[in-house]
């Protein structure tokens, strides 16, 4: 009896583990899942990459552009002292 009672709590252990045991089916629908979402996160990954570059060859230009204007008003300022010294005013 005791053998019995042995096997027996063994199959309801094996039954346990089996109901907890994924089928091939169910398996590849959560594998496919996973690579979908992968992919859609890759896809954000190198889409924020190509802003990033964008974005940092955008501040480039906004500086050089900065640069260009700083050295126009520094033109202008001499032009304009040149002027106000020949038209002898000191304001």
């Amino acid at each position: 009896m005791r053998d019995n009672d042995q096997i027996y709590q063994k199959l309801v252990e094996y039954g346990e583990k089996f109901e907890q045991t994924v089928t091939k089916t169910e398996f590849q629908v959560f594998r496919q899942e996973q690579l979908s979402a992968n992919e859609e996160m890759i896809t954000i990954l190198k889409r924020l990459d190509e802003e990033r570059y964008a974005t940092i060859e955008w501040i480039r230009r906004l500086e050089g552009d900065s640069n260009d204007l700083k050295k126009k008003n520094q033109e202008h300022d001499v032009s304009i002292q040149k002027i106000k010294e020949e038209l002898h005013l000191s304001f």
